[in-house]
């Protein structure tokens, strides 16, 4: 029997979207996120069936798509609810760098595009590698705090901790690493303030960030970041999403601002 790929293919995750764009198999999305911002494009000419939490199961049935991808256990329900109405789900749960590229490699191989999504990796390795040889050098690495939400103060997932390590800086709060959900990664402000880092990066999931309010909340002029104004905003969807976004241009910000720091 001849080998088949799914044809019509709803992503309510934006970094599947982006990887299908990559691979030139954007023509099998009928669906996306509201959430989706990468690639631009995908906004403008693909129907929007859902948030993060939840879909449009009419709009859904309408497209008739013959698999649905979602992603971590924050989507759990949505994809149950997928899945009891019928839909084949495929749920990736990424929250490594490898984790990362192995969820790459699942995707491509489902649309049938092995030999492209293993080059796309291929090269992404490359890149952080040649990142991570130059960073390796440096004997001055900023203690680095990254928060992905306010309150309560969760910080950065594995693949961002493990990013930051790349890009030449020290995660304050290495204990954290391969805590695999948003609750078992909140910090308290006091012991942000004893570890006192020489970095602050603020990418809030979804949310944009008054940057002026944020520093006078939250007393960061106590810290050696505050005091040489060394506190960043990266745009979530360049950083946050457990995609080729974070593992290309989210390292590249992260390395500007490492370099800064003297």
């Amino acid at each position: 029997m001849k080998n088949t790929y799914p044809e019509r293919i709803i992503c309510l995750t934006e970094e599947t979207t982006e990887l299908l764009y990559a691979l030139e198999e954007d023509e099998r999305i009928v669906g996306i996120s509201e959430y989706t911002k990468r690639p631009g494009i995908a906004k403008e000419t693909k129907p929007v069936v859902g948030t993060f939490l939840d879909a449009n199961f009419e709009m859904i049935a309408e497209l008739n798509p013959d698999l649905i991808f979602t992603f971590s256990d924050v989507q759990a329900n949505l994809t149950k609810k997928l899945i009891q109405a019928g839909y084949n789900v495929v749920a990736n749960n990424q929250h490594s760098i490898r984790e990362i590229l192995n969820a790459m490699l699942l995707v491509g191989n489902i649309v049938g595009r092995n030999k492209e999504v293993t080059k796309l990796i291929a090269s992404i390795e490359k890149k952080m590698e040649g990142v991570r040889s130059k960073t390796a050098k440096s004997k001055n690495r900023p203690k680095v705090y990254f928060e992905e939400w306010d309150e309560p103060k969760v910080v950065g997932n594995t693949f961002i901790s493990e990013l930051i390590e790349i890009a030449g800086g020290d995660d304050i709060f290495p204990e954290f690493k391969g805590q695999r959900k948003a609750k078992d990664r909140v910090a308290d402000m006091g012991e942000i303030l004893v570890r006192n880092p020489d970095i602050i990066i603020v990418s809030w999931c979804g949310e944009e960030n008054n940057m002026d309010t944020y520093m006078k909340k939250n007393d960061w002029l106590n810290t050696n970041a505050g005091k040489a104004g060394r506190v960043y905003d990266i745009d979530s969807s360049v950083i946050l999403q457990p995609g080729i976004a974070a593992l290309t241009e989210g390292l590249d910000q992260l390395k500007i601002i490492m370099s800064d720091f003297k």
